[in-house]
């Protein structure tokens, strides 16, 4: 719409979400996924500990495990 003035993404959170950015990527982790642990989907999005290697593996913990959560969080690089 020409007549409205452009606002950036950023202003904006609830139009959109950042998916990755240079191959990084947060997610969510069940409870014994570990750094270097290469990862695949579980349940509600939440991914688990694959025994074959994936495009996705975990580089570091960046929020432990919260048992009411039901998950921790893990910065990931996404191949």
């Amino acid at each position: 719409d020409p007549t409205r003035e452009q606002m950036p993404r950023s202003s904006r959170p609830d139009e959109w979400t950042v998916v990755a950015l240079i191959g990084q990527v947060y997610v969510r982790l069940k409870e014994d996924v570990e750094p270097m642990d290469f990862v695949k989907a579980w349940r509600d999005g939440i991914g688990q500990t694959s025994p074959k290697p994936t495009n996705l593996q975990v580089m570091k913990i960046t929020q432990e495990y919260d048992p009411q959560k039901g998950y921790k969080i893990g910065f990931c690089l996404l191949r």
